[in-house]
């Protein structure tokens, strides 16, 4: 068996689930709360079922205990990674041409809502200004996502 190349251990993920911070008569932050926790679950799931480290072990995943709208709640999150050893983190899409110029950035995961027979990726909202964004980069993409196919007419 060839020798192990890694130094270190294995970069765990973290997932800082972000919403609006604002909270008020509109109710903005409490309405969303549950879904985007959920949706940093689901991505959890995802990834701890679906990606391994090269020795065959599922990616460690750590979710921020809340979501993060505000600076104590982004210092705990931080704080909580810290200390979980994360070096992955997964952002939302309006932060992401933000960090690409940074140069933070190594890779591009996008979901998508169908995938075309010839190998077209479609999705509704955030995907394209995220492309451009990462074409600038050149950071590479990869789309994710149970995603069902869809067979286009030939004309």
């Amino acid at each position: 068996m060839a020798k192990s190349r890694l130094v270190g251990g294995y970069p765990v993920i973290g997932i800082r689930p972000t919403i609006d911070g604002r909270r008020g008569a509109l109710k903005v932050r409490e309405s969303l709360e549950d879904q985007t926790m959920g949706m940093a679950r689901a991505a959890k799931k995802l990834f701890e079922e679906n990606l391994r480290y090269s020795n065959g072990e599922p990616v460690q995943v750590v979710i921020a205990d809340t979501t993060i709208g505000r600076v104590a709640e982004a210092a705990a999150c931080a704080d909580k990674f810290r200390k979980a050893g994360v070096d992955v983190t997964l952002i939302t899409d309006s932060m992401a041409a933000s960090v690409m110029k940074k140069g933070w950035v190594d890779a591009v995961l996008v979901g998508c809502d169908r995938v075309a027979a010839n190998g077209d990726a479609a999705n509704k909202i955030g995907t394209m200004p995220l492309a451009i964004a990462r074409r600038s980069s050149l950071s590479p993409t990869r789309i994710t996502g149970a995603a069902p196919l869809s067979f286009a007419r030939q004309a």
